[in-house]
Order: C-alpha cells, then sequence, then structure tokens
C-alpha cells in the first residue's frame, strides 16, 4: 500500500474546478474507490495519507493566496476582452463556498477577519446582478474585490514562513505515523515513516512562492522537501 498511497491521496484531493457544476472528477473517483478498497488492509495508513495530503494542501497555498490568484483571474476575465461576467462569477463562486463553510485553523480565522466583510459585501452586490441583471452592481462589487486584491498584493510578500501551530495544526500534531516519508519507499527495505512534521515551513523567494518542508524519519534524518 505504501508505493500507491501517496498519488491516491492527492487524486482524491482533487475537486472538479474547471465546471462547478462537476465536484468531482473521474480521477478522484477511481482514486477513492482504490483507497476504499486499500482500507481493507490498512485503513490507519489510509486515514494518515489523506491527513497528510489534506494538510499539506492546505499550506501549500493558503487562503490568502487562493483568493489572491482567484481575484486576480477573475479581473482579467471579466475586465479583459472577453468581458465575460459569468466566467468571471463562476471563478469567484468556490472561493465564497470556502469562506461560507468556515475555518479550519487560527490562520483562515485571520484571514476571515480581516476579509470576510469586505468579500462578502462584494458577494452581495453580485448576487443583486444575478437577481436584477444591473450591470452597476457588478462595479460595486468589484470596488470591494479589488481593495481586496490591492491589501493582499501588499501583505503576502511579507510573509516569508508559516507557523504550522497556525495553519496546519493537525500537520503539527501528526507524529509517528505508519505512512512513509514521501519518495523513501523501497520494496524489500524497512520502511522509514514520519516521525513528525517540522513544525515551520519557509516560503522561498519564487514567483509560485514554493514551501521548503522539513520532515523527521524514523531513520533518524531530516528529509527536505
Amino acid at each position: 500500500p505504501q508505493a500507491l498511497i501517496y498519488p491516491l491521496a492527492v487524486a482524491a484531493h482533487e475537486r472538479g474546478l474547471v465546471n462547478a457544476a462537476l465536484p468531482l472528477t473521474q480521477r478522484r473517483l477511481q482514486a477513492e474507490r482504490l483507497l476504499s478498497q486499500l482500507r481493507a488492509a490498512s485503513d490507519l495508513l489510509v486515514e494518515q495519507a489523506l491527513l497528510v495530503a489534506d494538510e499539506l494542501v492546505r499550506v501549500a497555498i493558503l487562503w490568502a493566496e487562493q483568493w489572491r490568484d482567484a481575484l486576480q483571474e477573475a479581473y482579467h476575465t471579466y475586465f479583459g476582452d472577453a468581458h465575460d461576467a459569468e466566467l468571471m462569477l463562476a471563478i469567484l463562486e468556490p472561493m465564497h463556498a470556502q469562506l461560507e463553510q468556515g475555518p479550519a485553523t487560527e490562520s483562515e480565522a485571520a484571514f476571515l477577519a480581516a476579509y470576510g466583510p469586505t468579500l462578502r459585501a462584494a458577494r452581495e452586490h453580485t448576487q443583486t446582478y444575478l437577481a436584477t441583471g444591473k450591470e452597476g452592481e457588478l462595479r460595486d462589487a468589484w470596488e470591494r474585490y479589488y481593495l481586496a486584491l490591492r491589501l493582499l498584493g501588499k501583505e503576502l510578500p511579507d510573509v516569508k514562513a508559516i507557523d504550522l501551530h497556525h495553519a496546519s495544526p493537525r500537520l503539527l500534531a501528526a507524529r509517528d505515523l505508519e505512512l512513509a516519508v514521501p519518495g523513501t519507499y523501497k520494496a524489500d527495505c524497512p520502511v522509514v515513516s514520519i516521525a513528525r512534521f517540522e513544525p515551520v515551513l519557509t516560503v522561498m523567494e519564487a514567483k509560485t512562492r514554493p514551501r521548503r518542508l522539513e520532515i523527521l524519519g524514523s531513520d533518524g534524518h531530516t528529509h527536505t522537501f
């Protein structure tokens, strides 16, 4: 199971973001079927893999980064040559749905406190537009969306590190797992399992802002990703 578990767990996390009406991709459905079969052999391993995959995705792109990217895409979709209001709203709707589900970490709660009122006010205007067709409602919405986008553009470059205590307490609490350190599994060799995750991720200086993650393995070595 160790050889299959990571790609299946990551695939199971996928969502149909291209079309909001298709919440499950075929790849995700297939992954979930295979994971169900693997549970019969090792339910704990599957649960650990899903937890790690979900939380690594959480810290790989924070709510602030997700909103910045979505707002940039929505802005160019609406104010560009296409001037596509329907697609612009479709881009932003999953983000608003995420906010309505509520925060799961201190980091997400802080984002909601700082940006939630502005983003919800913007959504009220988009909802009014959908009900009335008045284009002015979208202009009013974008006054608020653009304010959030501008503030995020100033805030994010200052984030140099991510503390798991705030961004992913579940990952911080994950200790002495059965799950192998990613990339270490070899058939017929002892499994190097995850002992713990280092509490701080470094945000690297690059356009995509990748993270540097360190995992202490059961072999006593620190594995860097």
